[in-house]
């Protein structure tokens, strides 16, 4: 009877031990299971990372622009720093131009603006600076000089932010787009386009004694690759000929979209009587750059 109890408890014991092995048979399976489950949902997530990127990488000209309309439709404050580079038969000009826009919430017409633009030609050097605050204007040529006002209504600063955009938009055709790493970039099908036409009142471009045909050009818009805001363009242009050379580039950077300090607007308290004038109350004012001729 002692034997047969013995025995009992052996085979009972081994059922426990089978029991136990299987449990971790189903442990590891399980383990097994769920590992490749996370190895499948990590390749799903690699290749849709992937097919987004690849999007990305393949979106055309006019989905840029839909997209690019629909962001800067909420555009209502910008900064942009610009450059002009003239160079003709080894004379040199040069601008550069920075300034605050704010458009309101219609993104027609600027409402106040704040810049400077700074000049140097046949080693001479000038200087204007202005805030349009939304009730006249107010105007200095020197640094830390007192201010003189104009009593002005309307206010035009060239190249204005959408009505570049707009020329932008209408040259889809033309334009194809090249990605880089922070923004999709917007550039020349081929040389057949005419650029002075197109740009050459928001830009006071103008040619005299050359054509087209015999300048070479670049010209490149960017907008931002979050935000599809315009970030920045330029436009370079340089004669073929060795014996007439003659080139000239705009190169402009736009940021601070809809972040610009209230400050940037505000009216100067030194105000020299001297330097301020009244005018009519439909006058306007407009601040550009020079001509290229």
């Amino acid at each position: 009877m002692k034997r047969l109890s013995s025995y009992v408890k052996l085979k009972l014991l081994g059922l426990c031990q089978l029991k136990e092995d299987n449990l971790m048979k189903k442990s590891i399976k399980i383990a097994i299971l769920i590992f490749t489950s996370l190895l499948f949902l990590g390749a799903c997530d690699h290749k849709l990372t992937d097919q987004k990127k690849n999007n990305q990488d393949n979106m055309s000209t006019s989905q840029l622009i839909k997209k690019a309309k629909t962001a800067n439709k909420k555009v209502e404050t910008v900064h942009f720093d610009m450059s002009l580079t003239i160079n003709s038969f080894g004379k040199k000009k040069s601008q550069k131009m920075k300034a605050n826009l704010d458009y309101g919430d219609q993104a027609d017409e600027i409402e106040r603006a704040s810049g400077e633009i700074t000049t140097r030609q046949d080693g001479l050097n000038s200087y204007q600076e202005f805030i349009f605050p939304g009730t006249g204007a107010y105007f200095r040529n020197e640094e830390n000089a007192a201010w003189g006002y104009k009593d002005l209504s309307t206010y035009n600063i060239d190249p204005d932010y959408f009505d570049f955009l707009d020329i932008v938009y209408s040259m889809k055709d033309d334009l194809k787009v090249k990605v880089e790493s922070d923004a999709y970039t917007l550039v020349l099908k081929s040389q057949n386009v005419d650029l002075l036409s197109l740009f050459k009142e928001e830009l006071n471009l103008s040619l005299t004694g050359y054509s087209q045909s015999s300048m070479k050009k670049t010209f490149e818009v960017s907008f931002d690759k979050d935000n599809f805001r315009l970030k920045a363009f330029k436009l370079k242009m340089i004669s073929k000929s060795r014996g007439s050379r003659l080139s000239f580039e705009v190169d402009s950077k736009y940021s601070k979209w809809n972040k610009i300090s209230e400050s940037k607007f505000d009216a100067p308290d030194d105000i020299s009587e001297t330097n301020s004038t009244s005018t009519t109350s439909d006058s306007s004012d407009s601040q550009e750059f020079s001509n290229v001729s």
